[in-house]
């Protein structure tokens, strides 16, 4: 989601690695479990 979020722009994005940008559509559901699945594969 791009338009009011606090995303950062593609231009900090290259400078600074971000994970889990765009990673769902708004009217998906994402539980904590889904978040701690995903987010186990950048540590």
């Amino acid at each position: 989601m791009d338009i009011g979020t606090a995303k950062p722009t593609p231009k900090v994005q290259k400078i600074v690695p971000h994970h889990q940008l765009d990673l769902i559509d708004p009217d998906e559901s994402y539980s904590a479990g889904k978040y701690a699945r995903d987010a186990s594969k950048y540590y």
